[in-house]
């Protein structure tokens, strides 16, 4: 049985899980099926756009020192550099403007590497018009409007617990202090008859 230090895990898609130095089991290197195959591009330069992919995190690019790679491929740092203009030739990774205190960033041109651009479209907020990502599906408000929702009614439970004099320090102070009691049935009626006045309107 192999030792933990050399365990991989490899799926039957089009992305291999390869292992990079001492996996932990939380970061591991995803270099596409498609690289892996090539026979243009040496092992080593698969492991450095390996390493490139693990400390990217999804973002589609990076801003890494050169030593730092070495370090984490085992190489020196000629030999880094190497790979990585190897990596530039095949079309796998692209500068990303100008050295950065020295640092240099590249941007991944695979595919499947490459951060994902597409945005999502805008939807209008039922209740303040405004144009956002996404919206509730029971009430058709954006997240401001709900969390102020929720505010109110928060604020109308601490005033029947403390009483119209309380001020607004003492209400949040009960608010942070106190668990709320679900659903708070006056609340909930006074905000959902506003609400329904709102859309109607």
């Amino acid at each position: 049985m192999p030792s933990k230090e050399c365990l991989y895990k490899e799926t039957v898609s089009v992305r291999r899980q390869v292992p990079v130095k001492k996996p932990t089991g939380r970061r591991f290197a995803a270099i596409p099926d498609d690289v892996l195959n090539r026979k243009d591009i040496s092992a080593s330069a698969k492991l450095v756009l390996g390493v490139l992919d693990m400390e990217a995190f999804g973002r589609g690019g990076i801003a890494i020192s050169h030593q730092v790679i070495a370090d984490k491929c085992g190489l020196s740092r000629p030999q880094a550099l190497e790979n990585i203009h190897s990596l530039e030739e095949v079309g796998l990774i692209a500068k990303d403007g100008d050295p950065v205190r020295q640092v240099q960033p590249y941007r991944f041109l695979h595919p499947r590497m490459a951060r994902n651009e597409t945005k999502r479209p805008l939807v209008t907020c039922s209740s303040c018009k405004a144009q956002c990502y996404g919206v509730s599906k029971s009430t058709g408000w954006c997240r401001s409007c709900t969390s102020k929702v929720a505010a109110k009614r928060k604020l109308l439970a601490a005033e029947r617990a403390l009483g119209p004099e309380a001020t607004l320090e003492e209400k949040w102070a009960w608010i942070r202090n106190k668990d709320i009691p679900k659903p708070l049935v006056a609340a909930n009626r006074e905000i959902d008859a506003e609400r329904r006045k709102a859309m109607t309107a």
